[in-house]
């Protein structure tokens, strides 16, 4: 419930900070880009315009960034109370360029400094995209949304919400929550998170690596590779895709209750698994379901572990810890 709500934050600060535009026309005109409309991302575009700002943040709060076309990149290697903005407007007539804007809004919310960033369009007929570069507080929360474009977040300690319809995202060294997902096409890279994941992609794959807290992880068409440091005592790990496969490594001393099926793949563990009992005639159906099915117990069994493929192998690899 946590993390859906998260998400629906975002795309209601994204919606409500653009319609709240200027003019009705400003508004008509945000309805008509929120369509996906294949243009401008993959344009090469010949005149650029670099704008420079910082916004100080005294105790800093949530930084919001809501972008149509363009890359987003965030990092937090300095120890100021203020957010520095590097933003690149792309279009590929130059008298477009003071179209395309960026505009800033500040609030004090619960004793702390929010700052929002949006990229606002003069009118339908301009073409073009804004890159942002970012340097943060590092315990500052973000939700960071861009249509056609890549994000990029390292080494943050507030919670991260990450969206994008057409893109990749990466985030590296993250301690707190992290939400992030692909909307149409794009894959998910999280690193090193000492926080619970959420991660949905519809046509892309998922990577996890050097994890440490709940996990929830779906991909529509895609594989999800999962790489545990630990397992919470009581935590949980669901990893779920329709067609791909799943990959997922557990230290040797995980404990965990596990549930995994794949209809169309195999499925095969490296740790010793302690089987639910049960009484079964030794035929060709149960055979199969072997191949398929795992419901046991790893070591004492306190977490959960929930595994399920429609069409791929599942693998469940053992990572040797010292």
């Amino acid at each position: 419930m946590h993390t859906k709500k998260i998400l629906s934050l975002v795309s209601l600060i994204c919606l409500g900070t653009m319609v709240a535009s200027d003019t009705p026309q400003a508004k008509e005109s945000f309805l008509k880009r929120t369509k996906d409309k294949v243009f401008g991302f993959f344009t090469n575009y010949n005149f650029e315009q670099t704008e420079d700002k910082e916004y100080a943040v005294h105790t800093p709060g949530t930084f919001t960034l809501n972008n149509f076309d363009g890359n987003i990149t965030v990092r937090t290697n300095w120890n100021q109370n203020a957010v520095c903005v590097k933003a690149t407007k792309r279009t590929n007539k130059e008298e477009m360029l003071p179209d395309i804007r960026v505009k800033s809004a500040q609030q004090k919310e619960n004793g702390q400094d929010d700052l929002t960033i949006a990229t606002v369009y003069g009118n339908d007929n301009v073409k073009g995209q804004v890159d942002y570069e970012l340097i943060v507080p590092s315990d500052m929360r973000l939700q960071l949304t861009t249509k056609r474009g890549t994000i990029t977040v390292n080494d943050v300690n507030g919670s991260v919400a990450a969206s994008t319809t057409h893109g990749n995202i990466e985030i590296n060294n993250t301690t707190q929550l992290v939400v992030a997902q692909t909307q149409k096409s794009g894959s998910i890279l999280i690193k090193d998170s000492k926080g619970p994941i959420q991660a949905n992609t519809h046509n892309g794959n998922i990577t996890i690596k050097d994890a440490s807290d709940n996990i929830v992880a779906c991909a529509e068409r895609g594989t999800i590779n999962s790489i545990c440091s630990a397992v919470p005592q009581t935590g949980r790990i669901k990893l779920e895709t329709a067609s791909g496969s799943i990959v997922l490594a557990l230290p040797s001393e995980a404990n965990a209750t596990i549930r995994g099926r794949t209809e169309k793949g195999t499925l095969m563990c490296d740790h010793y698994v302690q089987l639910e009992t049960r009484a079964t005639k030794l035929n060709r159906r149960t055979w199969n379901q072997f191949k398929k099915e795992i419901d046991g117990m790893l070591g004492s069994g306190e977490a959960n572990i929930e595994l399920s493929c429609k069409s791929g192998n599942i693998k469940i690899l053992e990572t040797k810890t010292t």
